[in-house]
């Protein structure tokens, strides 16, 4: 079944079942890590399977009635490399230097057509993605689009940085998500299985969720340091902002870009001396806190 207009696609009837959402605020942190293992190789299957579809795509958004459409995501990060500095003077005193627009300028590069592009769901969040008996399977494509897997890969690495559902997880579960995801994809690009290929894309892409990131959710001027949802468990915006920015600092040093990792540590200080130390701690997923008992 299919409405145009309403832009709705029914495919299959999935039953009822978990979101990832639900298990990673369930009990049992091994659920939880099978669930976002299970997660990470569905979408290097998705990757796979619809790569160098491009043109296909388009083409079935025009039998729909729209004449393009590009990735929502793609054009909030051209807003915000031009207005998030002016932002960023008026709110933490923190001027963006001519060399990190510039490197930020070279990271939007990865919003460009190229040779690593397919399908993405575009918004992949924890309650986007149901947990069957044959795996994960990710609903909600309204703002599907093609675009660079590199920015969903990132997604793994700064957990859902779209999401209200942004905790943390345990040491090296993201790699082990990453590892899974590029087990699926080197049967199409065998070169993102090379550290040399892919780790710069996907520290490109990692720059500029964080740097989109910090313009949806930095409060601004007279507002409150709020939830990112106020409906749902959300942690303090200040706080995933904080984690964001000083995990940037440490993997552009690892990177060796220390002019990067300083600005991103200037930042971590500008928003701990505006929103208090309470903002240093982002708390992990409840399924995994009671490891960190």
């Amino acid at each position: 079944a299919h409405d145009a207009d309403r832009r709705l696609l029914v495919l299959e009837d999935l039953g009822r079942g978990s979101t990832l959402a639900d298990v990673l605020f369930g009990e049992d942190p091994r659920a939880a890590e099978r669930a976002l293992l299970a997660w990470a190789r569905a979408l290097g299957r998705l990757h796979t399977t619809l790569a160098g579809r491009e043109a296909d795509f388009e083409a079935l958004m025009r039998r729909v009635g729209a004449k393009s459409w590009t990735d929502p995501v793609a054009e909030d990060i051209a807003r915000s490399l031009t207005e998030l500095p002016g932002l960023l003077e008026q709110t933490l005193d923190l001027p963006t230097s001519p060399e990190v627009s510039a490197r930020l300028a070279s990271a939007a590069e990865l919003l460009e057509s190229g040779r690593y592009r397919s399908f993405s769901p575009s918004d992949i969040c924890p309650d986007n993605s149901l947990v069957t008996g044959t795996g994960v399977r990710f609903l909600d494509f309204e703002w599907g689009c093609v675009r660079d897997v590199a920015l969903d890969a990132a997604y793994l690495q700064y957990p859902f940085p779209s999401s209200w559902c942004s905790y943390a997880l345990p040491e090296n579960l993201a790699d082990g998500m990453l590892a899974t995801w590029r087990s699926e994809i080197a049967e199409v690009w065998p070169e993102l299985d090379d550290d040399e290929v892919l780790l710069p894309r996907l520290f490109d892409a990692q720059l500029l969720w964080v740097w989109v990131s910090t313009w949806w959710f930095l409060p601004r001027t007279g507002e409150s340091d709020r939830p990112i949802d106020l409906h749902m468990p959300s942690p303090r915006r200040s706080t995933a902002l904080v984690d964001r920015w000083r995990r940037l600092r440490d993997d552009a040093q690892a990177c060796g870009e220390p002019e990067l990792a300083e600005y991103a540590s200037r930042m971590v200080d500008a928003l701990v001396e505006r929103f208090g130390a309470g903002a240093l701690q982002l708390l992990r997923y409840p399924a995994f806190r009671t490891e960190e008992k």
